[in-house]
C-alpha cells in the first residue's frame, strides 16, 4: 500500500491533515516546498498526492499541469485543495486533470468518502490500462512473426539469382562456363575442354582473391559477406581501403539480433568491442542525455578502441529492433594495425569530428536563452563561458574570477552565503546534486556599471568525471530582467483592480483611510519641524495615528503604505528622555515621510483615475426616485421632522459593517501566525450611523488582531490543551437603552496576570504610580490601556508598539464610551464597549 503525499504551504493545514489520515489508517509525508514534489514522487511509492491550489511561491495549478505533462505520472490520482470554493479555480482544476476538488476546512467523513472514491476509479482506471497494455504486447508478437516471415521471403528472392550481385569478373567468367555447359552437344571437343579447364581457374582466382577461400559451398554466406563489405566500405573509417584488406575484417564479423533498448556499451565501463550497425538504429548518451544517433551503415565504439581507452566514454543502446555486427576490441585492433593506411583516416575523422562538436556547442550557446560559464570547485570560473554571460554580466574576461562577486555585486551576504553554500557540492554526502543545488539561490538582481538594473534566473548543471565524481558546475545566466518588469506590471494592475474592488465595497472606509493619511502626514511634517526638541512634541498621539493607518491600509491592499507606516514606528519609538535625534536616524524618518507621502499620492490617484461619473455614485449619496420625490415633497412644504428622519436614514449603515473586512483580515493573520482561527457573528442586527461606523472601525481592527496574536493559541498548543485546534474571535452587538453595546470575545489563553504585573513593573517608561494604583484596584486589565506598553516579546507587523490598545481607549474615551475586559485564564477574553448614542451619531428620528 503506497503513501499519501501533501503539498501544502501551511503546516497547521498539513498537520491537520496528516492527523486525519492516520486516523483513517492512512500513511502520509509532506513537503511544502513545491520542487520537492518530483523528488518525492521520484523515491517513494505514492498511491495519491492532495496538492495546494493557491500557494503564494509558485501556482499549485502550475504544478498540477506540470505533473500531467510528465508521461510517469499522468495517471497518478489527485486531489486539489483550496481555502475557498470558486467556479474558475474548479474548472482549471479538472480541466489540467485533477481527479476532485476538496474545500478548507476539511469535515472528515466528506475527506474520506472522496479520498476512496478517487482510489476507488484509479484502481480501475490502472486495471484497464493493464488489459491494454496486454493487448499491445500481443500485437507486438504477432508483428514481429509477419517480420520474420516477410524476411524469410525476401532471402529467397535474393538467393534465387544469387549469381547477379557477384562481382563483374566473377560474373563473366561465370556466364561463360554457363554458355559452355548449355551447349547442345553431347560431348566436348579439346578445345572446348581446355578453354573451360582455363575458365575454371580464373573463376577460381578471382573467388580466392576476393573472399580469401579456395572453396564455399554455402552460397547464403557468400551474400552476407558481399553485403557485409558493401556495409564497411561506406563507413568513411575505411575509406581508400582495398576490399581483399577488408575480408579479414569482414570475417571476424557477428552478427546480433538485438531488441529495443540493448544496451551495448555503458559509459565509465570497459568497451570491449566494436559494433556496426546492419539495420535498425543506435542512440548515444552521455551522462543520460542524447548526443547523437547511429544508423544503418555506422559504427560505435571503434574511436575508444583506437584511441587506447579501455572504458567507453558514451552510453550506447538500440533505439529499435536492430541486426548488428559486432567484432571484439583485440581481433579489430590487430586488423587495423596490419592497414597503416587506415590511421589516416583515423587522423581526418577525429579532426572532422572535433569540428563538427565546436560548430554544435558554438549553435548550442547561441540557441539556449542562457549565457553559461563553467565554475570549478573553488568557486572561480574558469576558460569556458560564452558571450552571452559576458554581456549579462557587464565583464569582458571573466576567467579566474571568484562566481560570487560576478552575480552578486555588492550584496555581501549574498556573497557570503554562497562562499558557505557552493563548496557543500563537492562535499561527499549521502544527499544528490538536485537536493544539494536547493541551498543556493535561484535568482539574482544586481546594477550594472552603466546603471542598468538586471535580473537573472540561476541554473546548475554538474559536470562529472568517467569515476562520477563531480568536477565543476555550470552555471546558466538567463536575462528575465523584461519577464519581471511586465510581471510586476501585470500584479501591479491585479493589485490595483483589488483594490478598486474594496473600494466599491467600502467607499467610505477608504475615504477615512485617506483623510486619516493626510491627517498623519501633517503631523509627520510638523514632527519633522521640531527633530531639535523631540520631547516637546506628542509622539503618542501620532504613533497611534500610525498604527490605525496601518491596519487599515492593510485592508484596502496597500501593502506597501502598509510596510512604509511599519518601517517609520521603528524608527520613532523614541525615549521620552532623549533630547534630540541622531543625525542618521533624522535622514531614515525623512526617507520615510517622503514614501508615505508617495504611497497617499498613490491611494489618491487611485480614486481619480476612476471615471468622473463612477466616482461620484461611488463617493456620493445615492438615492432612490421615490425617496427623493418624498423628500422633496417634504421640504416643500416644510415637514421638518419628515426630512431629519430622511437624512438620518441616508446616514445608517448595518453594524455588521464594522466586520465587514474581518473574514479577509482573519486570513492573512492565519498565514503571518500559523494559527487557525475563525470568525462567529452573533447579536442584533441594527443601523449606526456612518460617522460612528467610520470611528469605530479602525480601532475594533486593533481588538481583532490583539485577539488573534496574542489570544489564540498555536493549533499544536490548543490540542494538548484539550481545545479544537480552530480557535473562534466572536463579535456580539446589541442596543440597550440609550447605549449600543460591542462585545469582541476570543477562547484562548486569557490574559496572563503574573506576567502583565512583572513587565509593567518593569517597563522604565509607564507611570508606575499609576501601574501600582491598578494593581491594588484588581483591575490588571487597565495596564493593557497604558500608552506604550505591549505583552508581545518582540515587535511585528501584528503586534508590540504598545499604542493598538491605547488606540482604542482613546477612541472610547472621545465618544464618551467605555470599554472593560473579562478574562479567564485557559478560557479566553472579553472586550466590551459601551457606546453611548448622542445626538451626532444617533440613528433614530
Amino acid at each position: 500500500m503506497g503513501k499519501f503525499l501533501i503539498v501544502d504551504h501551511t503546516v497547521p493545514v498539513v498537520k491537520s491533515l496528516m492527523t486525519l489520515l492516520a486516523e483513517f489508517g492512512f500513511e502520509s509525508i509532506s513537503v511544502t516546498q513545491s520542487h520537492a514534489v518530483f523528488s518525492v514522487l521520484e523515491q517513494e511509492s505514492i498511491e495519491l498526492v492532495l496538492l495546494e491550489a493557491d500557494m503564494p511561491v509558485i501556482s499549485g495549478l502550475r504544478l498540477l499541469r506540470q505533473l500531467r505533462q510528465t508521461e510517469r505520472f499522468q495517471e497518478l490520482p489527485i486531489i486539489m485543495v483550496a481555502t475557498a470554493a470558486n467556479y474558475s479555480m474548479l474548472h482549471d482544476c479538472l480541466e489540467y486533470g485533477a481527479n476532485d476538488y476538496l474545500i478548507k476546512p476539511f469535515h472528515t467523513k466528506v475527506l474520506l468518502s472522496r479520498i476512496r472514491m478517487v482510489l476507488k476509479h484509479s484502481s480501475q482506471t490502472h486495471k484497464l490500462l493493464q488489459q491494454v497494455q496486454h493487448r499491445d504486447q500481443l500485437l507486438t508478437q504477432e508483428r514481429q512473426k509477419r517480420f520474420r516471415v516477410t524476411e524469410a521471403l525476401g532471402q529467397y528472392r535474393k538467393f534465387s539469382n544469387l549469381w547477379t550481385i557477384l562481382p563483374d569478373p566473377l560474373q563473366q567468367t561465370f556466364s561463360k562456363i554457363l554458355d559452355i555447359l548449355g551447349d547442345d552437344k553431347v560431348s566436348l571437343d579439346k578445345h572446348q575442354t581446355e578453354l573451360l579447364t582455363q575458365l575454371s581457374s580464373q573463376y577460381a582466382d578471382n573467388l580466392s582473391t576476393l573472399l580469401n577461400v579456395n572453396t564455399l559451398e554455402d552460397a547464403v554466406l557468400i551474400f552476407k559477406h558481399r553485403s557485409r563489405l558493401a556495409l564497411l566500405e561506406k563507413i568513411s573509417l575505411f575509406q581508400g581501403i582495398k576490399s581483399s584488406e577488408l575480408m579479414s575484417l569482414v570475417y571476424c564479423l557477428e552478427e546480433i539480433e538485438a531488441e529495443a533498448d540493448r544496451v551495448l556499451l555503458t559509459q565509465g565501463q570497459p568497451a570491449d568491442s566494436v559494433y556496426f550497425v546492419e539495420e535498425g538504429c543506435l542512440e548515444i548518451l552521455v551522462n543520460d542525455e542524447r548526443v547523437a544517433q547511429r544508423n544503418i551503415g555506422e559504427s560505435v565504439g571503434e574511436m575508444s578502441c583506437l584511441r587506447g581507452e579501455m572504458n567507453a566514454s558514451a552510453t550506447v543502446k538500440t533505439l529499435l529492433p536492430s541486426k548488428i555486427l559486432r567484432i571484439e576490441r583485440d581481433a579489430f585492433m590487430e586488423i587495423v594495425n596490419s592497414l597503416p593506411k587506415l590511421w589516416q583516416n583515423v587522423f581526418r575523422d577525429t579532426t572532422t569530428r572535433f569540428s563538427q562538436l565546436s560548430q554544435r556547442i558554438s549553435e548550442l550557446f547561441q540557441h539556449t536563452p542562457q549565457g553559461l560559464m563553467k565554475v570549478d570547485p573553488q568557486g572561480n570560473v574558469s576558460n569556458e563561458y560564452s558571450t552571452q554571460c559576458t554581456e549579462l554580466l557587464g565583464v569582458r574576461q571573466l576567467t579566474g574570477k571568484p562566481v560570487e562577486t560576478l552575480i552578486f555585486p555588492k550584496d555581501e551576504v549574498q556573497q557570503e552565503g554562497w562562499r558557505q553554500a557552493f563548496p557543500i557540492l563537492f562535499e561527499d554526502s549521502m544527499m544528490d546534486f538536485d537536493m544539494l543545488i536547493q541551498l543556493l539561490p535561484t535568482e539574482t538582481r544586481f546594477v550594472l556599471d552603466n546603471g542598468a538594473s538586471r535580473e537573472c534566473r540561476l541554473s546548475y548543471y554538474p559536470c562529472w568525471s568517467s569515476m562520477k565524481k563531480l568536477v565543476a558546475v555550470d552555471i546558466g545566466l538567463e536575462d528575465i530582467t523584461e519577464e519581471r518588469r511586465l510581471a510586476r506590471e501585470q500584479e501591479a494592475l491585479k493589485l490595483e483592480k483589488n483594490i478598486i474592488q474594496k473600494i466599491y465595497d467600502d467607499p467610505d472606509s477608504y475615504l477615512n483611510l485617506i483623510q486619516l493619511a493626510e491627517e498623519t502626514l501633517n503631523e509627520l511634517d510638523e514632527f519633522e519641524q521640531h527633530m531639535d526638541h523631540p520631547q516637546q512634541f506628542n509622539l503618542v498621539e501620532m504613533t497611534r495615528h500610525l498604527h490605525t493607518l496601518k491596519g487599515i491600509s492593510g485592508i484596502f491592499l496597500l501593502n506597501t503604505m502598509k510596510s512604509v507606516v511599519h518601517t517609520l514606528e521603528d524608527h520613532l519609538k523614541i525615549d521620552k528622555t532623549q533630547q534630540t535625534i541622531p543625525v542618521y536616524l533624522r535622514t531614515k524618518i525623512k526617507q520615510g515621510i517622503a514614501e508615505l507621502n508617495q504611497q497617499v499620492q498613490y491611494a489618491q490617484a487611485i480614486l481619480e483615475n476612476m471615471e468622473s461619473e463612477v466616482r461620484r455614485r461611488l463617493l456620493g449619496i445615492v438615492i432612490d426616485r421615490d425617496v427623493f420625490e418624498n423628500l422633496k415633497d417634504n421640504v416643500f412644504h416644510e415637514r421638518w421632522p419628515e426630512v431629519t428622519r430622511y437624512f438620518r436614514q441616508m446616514d445608517q449603515v448595518p453594524v455588521r459593517k464594522l466586520v465587514q473586512h474581518w473574514d479577509q483580515e482573519l486570513g492573512k493573520l492565519n498565514e503571518k501566525l500559523d494559527k487557525m482561527i475563525r470568525l462567529r457573528i452573533e447579536g442584533d442586527q441594527f443601523p449606526i450611523s456612518q460617522q460612528l461606523a467610520l470611528a469605530l472601525e479602525g480601532p475594533l481592527g486593533h481588538l481583532l488582531r490583539n485577539c488573534a496574536d496574542h489570544g489564540i493559541e498555536l493549533p499544536e498548543e490548543r490540542l494538548s490543551l484539550g481545545k479544537e485546534e480552530w480557535g473562534i474571535i466572536t463579535f456580539r452587538a446589541w442596543q440597550k437603552e440609550q447605549n449600543i453595546v460591542l462585545e469582541i470575545q476570543d477562547d484562548g489563553r486569557g490574559i496572563p496576570e503574573k506576567k502583565v504585573i512583572e513587565k509593567a513593573k518593569k517597563h522604565p517608561q509607564l507611570d508606575q504610580q499609576l501601574v501600582h494604583q491598578y494593581i491594588e484596584e484588581n483591575a490588571v486589565w487597565k495596564l493593557l490601556f497604558i500608552p506604550g506598553f505591549s505583552t508581545a516579546e518582540q515587535v511585528t507587523e501584528v503586534s508590540g508598539r504598545g499604542v493598538g490598545m491605547d488606540a482604542v481607549k482613546t477612541m472610547v474615551d472621545e465618544v464618551g464610551g467605555t470599554i472593560s475586559i473579562k478574562s479567564a485564564q485557559g478560557k479566553g477574553s472579553t472586550f466590551i464597549l459601551t457606546i453611548p448614542v448622542h445626538e451626532e451619531y444617533s440613528t433614530r428620528p
